[in-house]
């Protein structure tokens, strides 16, 4: 795809809520500046390489931080949302960047390892809890799917 293509894909979507990198020089018009997304990666303690870990990103809205975890080097990355992959910007995004990422449309009520392909070795969170009616079964089932010395980022 041509940086024209993709800026023409990139501006045909208003609803965008992170500023993401997608190539060729071009980052999506987010809500949320770049600026401040470092600042959040920072305060979240990311890694900055997440070689052989697998990462579940909850909540992820339209992919920032799956998307940052792959680049990261995880081995694998899932997402989840409430809202189907095309209904903010993940499915563009992750085709902009032909993302391997993972998503599956459930809640943090719905998990299950099964369906989500094993547990996880770092769960993030961000952006999510204050907004459930019920916390606490929230990182109950956050703590099902996470491997013995895994972390939850929140």
């Amino acid at each position: 795809m041509t940086p024209d293509e993709k800026r023409r894909l990139v501006s045909l979507r208003t609803d965008w809520f992170h500023s993401i990198a997608v190539g060729d020089g071009i980052t999506t018009p987010g809500v949320v500046s770049v600026e401040y997304e470092e600042h959040l990666l920072k305060s979240l303690q990311i890694p900055t390489r997440l070689d052989e870990l697998r990462v579940l990103d909850i909540g992820t809205y339209d992919g920032f931080y799956a998307f940052e975890a792959e680049r990261r080097g995880a081995r694998e990355v899932v997402a989840i949302d409430v809202n189907p992959i095309d209904c903010r910007c993940f499915k563009l995004a992750s085709d902009l960047l032909e993302s391997k990422v993972k998503y599956h449309h459930m809640s943090v009520y719905e998990m299950d390892e099964q369906v989500l392909g094993g547990k996880f070795d770092l769960v993030l969170f961000p952006g999510v809890f204050y907004h459930l009616r019920h916390i606490l079964m929230s990182f109950d089932n956050i703590w099902k799917i996470l491997n013995p010395g895994g972390t939850v980022l929140v």
